[in-house]
C-alpha cells in the first residue's frame, strides 16, 4: 500500500493548486483523478476576469500546474477513488480495482458537475444540438439561433461566447432576475444579438433528429422558441459520491467545512466547487489551496 503525507482527490485547478501548494511545503503529496485534469474549467478559451490566466485557455492554465506539481514530485494517479476512510490518524482512499493508499490526510478536490434541465428532449438530443461548452460547440451554430438555460455567471459568459458566432442568443431563467455579477449582465447584453427571458422555464427540447425548438412556460403562458441548439448551466451538483456518508452537508449537498477547510470527519478536508459556500472564482480556488496548504503544514509537521 502506498503512503503519502497528504492524497488529494480531483485535478481540477483547486486540486492541482492544492498539491502543488502542499508539496512546496515539503509533502509527500498524491492526486487521484478519474478522467482528464482540469475539471470544468478546462473546457474554457478564455479565462475571464482571472489575471494570472490572461492569454491562457483553461487547459493551458491547468497544464501549467500539472507540469509544476510533476516536476515537484506529486505522484499521478488517472484512477477513480470508489472509497475512502478518514480519520485523525490514518486515512486511506481505495480505487477501481480496489487498490489502496494510505496517507495522513486526505483532501476531497472533486469539483461538480453540472445539473440537467430534466425535461423531455434533453437526454434524447445530447450532443445532438444540447451542449454545457459554448467554447467547444459554439462554432458549430454560427449564423444560428441558440438558447442559453440559466441565468448565474457560467451562463451569461456562455451567452457572451455565443454571440461571437451565433445570429440570436437567448438567455432564459426561471427567476424574475438573473443572478450573474452586474458587470458580467452589462457586457453580454452589450453584445447587441443577446436576448434575456425571466420567470421563464423550459419544459421541453423538441427535436426528431437534432434540436429545432424549446417549449416554454413564460409568466405561466406556453411559448415555443424556435432553435438550433441549447445550452444548459443551471447550476452545479458537488462530486461527493464517494464520501463518508457521515460528512455534513448543506442544503444543495455541498461539503460543509470549518474556517480551517475540514469537515467533520476527522482528517478529511474539502476546497473548491465541492465545499460550501465556494465563491466560484479560480481566485478563489487559489486561495482555499494556500489555505488547507497552511493548515496541514502545521497539523502534520
Amino acid at each position: 500500500m502506498d503512503e503519502f503525507d497528504v492524497i488529494v482527490v480531483g485535478q481540477g485547478i483547486a486540486g492541482l493548486a492544492t498539491a502543488k501548494e502542499l508539496a512546496a511545503r515539503g509533502m509527500k503529496v498524491g492526486t487521484f483523478e478519474a478522467e482528464f485534469f482540469g475539471g470544468l474549467v478546462a473546457n474554457r478559451v478564455a479565462l475571464d476576469f482571472f489575471p494570472l490566466g490572461e492569454g491562457l485557455t483553461g487547459m493551458d492554465f491547468a497544464a501549467e500546474l500539472a507540469a509544476a506539481n510533476a516536476r515537484s514530485g506529486v505522484t499521478s494517479h488517472q484512477n477513480a477513488v470508489t472509497a475512502m476512510h478518514s480519520a485523525a490518524t490514518e486515512s486511506w482512499v481505495e480505487c477501481e480495482g480496489g487498490e489502496r493508499f494510505r496517507s495522513r490526510a486526505i483532501v476531497l478536490a472533486s469539483g461538480a458537475r453540472l445539473k440537467r434541465l430534466d425535461v423531455p428532449g434533453e437526454r434524447e438530443l445530447e450532443g445532438r444540438g444540447v451542449s454545457h461548452c459554448a467554447d467547444c460547440d459554439g462554432p458549430m451554430f454560427k449564423g444560428g439561433t441558440v438558447v442559453v438555460a440559466g441565468g448565474g455567471d457560467s451562463a451569461f459568459q456562455s451567452a457572451a461566447i455565443l454571440a461571437r458566432d451565433c445570429k440570436e442568443v437567448w438567455v432564459v431563467f426561471d427567476t424574475p432576475h438573473a443572478t450573474a455579477h452586474t458587470e458580467l449582465q452589462a457586457a453580454t447584453r452589450a453584445t447587441g444579438n443577446v436576448r434575456t427571458l425571466a420567470s421563464t422555464c423550459i419544459t421541453e427540447i423538441v427535436g426528431p433528429d437534432v434540436v429545432t425548438s424549446v417549449r416554454l412556460e413564460e409568466a405561466g403562458e406556453p411559448r415555443v422558441l424556435a432553435c438550433d441548439g441549447v445550452f444548459v448551466f443551471i447550476g452545479l451538483e458537488a462530486n461527493t459520491d464517494q464520501v463518508p456518508a457521515l460528512a455534513a452537508r448543506d442544503a444543495q449537498g455541498f461539503l460543509k467545512v470549518d474556517a480551517g477547510l475540514e469537515t467533520n470527519v476527522p482528517g478529511l478536508w474539502a476546497v473548491g466547487q465541492v465545499r460550501s459556500r465556494f465563491p466560484g472564482l479560480l481566485v478563489d480556488a487559489l486561495q482555499d489551496a494556500r489555505q488547507v496548504a497552511q493548515v496541514l503544514a502545521s497539523r502534520l509537521k
